[in-house]
């Protein structure tokens, strides 16, 4: 079965990890690089997570009451049975869920993925081969450089000045192509500060732009 690729925000979201061991430390860490408020629950925790600042440790047995509220809810106990539980009672309740290595129990799956600043670019095999989804990581990671979030940061503070400044979204999409290659360019000649551009240029090719795509109305 495939699974069709959603990018959700997490930021500030509650998220539940049930399992207090190695596996749970990494889907912990996961769902930290995405900014999610997490509370793990565990009668036993890793010394890793009871010391996290960054999250709410509680060290007891999960409680049906614990999934109350969560966006999502990660099932990474020892016990197999338990993870089933928790996956029926967060499916009765239309909240995802994840129990790992029980894909049947799974309602999301965590992709293998490369982040660069706020771009993301994930790969899954279904959980038919992690070894294969770790593969397509590597490969992702040789072709997407490690500064295009710095690009895409850029390319964001511009949008409102180019949106309010061209009507026409041909204008807009030849602006931001211009832009895209001018910026990967020299990121590649190792000009990393977040300042890519400056005013003038924009304006140059927003001028370009209105004549290489007169407006529709010009003229009328």
């Amino acid at each position: 079965m495939s699974y069709f690729p959603m990018y959700i925000e997490l930021k500030d979201a509650p998220c539940l990890v049930a399992g207090g061991g190695r596996i749970a430390a990494r889907k912990v860490e996961v769902l930290l690089d995405f900014g999610a408020e997490i509370t793990v629950v565990a009668p036993r925790l890793t010394q890793e997570l009871r010391e996290n600042p960054k999250i709410k440790a509680v060290a007891r047995p999960f409680q049906e009451k614990d999934i109350e509220g969560m966006t999502l809810v990660v099932a990474a106990t020892e016990d197999g049975e338990l993870n089933h539980q928790i996956s029926a009672l967060c499916r009765k309740k239309k909240i995802f869920v994840n129990a790992v290595d029980q894909k049947a129990d799974c309602t999301f799956i965590f992709p293998a993925y490369v982040k660069r600043g706020q771009v993301t670019a994930a790969v899954t095999t279904g959980g038919s081969s992690p070894a294969l989804a770790k593969y397509l990581k590597r490969e992702i990671e040789k072709v997407i450089p490690k500064q295009i979030g710095t690009l895409a940061e850029s390319l964001e503070r511009l949008r409102p000045y180019v949106k309010a400044t061209l009507s026409e979204e041909k204008q807009r999409a030849w602006v931001f192509e211009k832009l895209f290659e001018t910026g990967h360019f020299r990121l590649n000649q190792g000009q990393e500060n977040a300042q890519l551009f400056d005013r003038t240029e924009v304006d140059n090719l927003i001028k370009e732009a209105q004549n290489e795509y007169p407006n529709r109305n010009q003229g009328v």
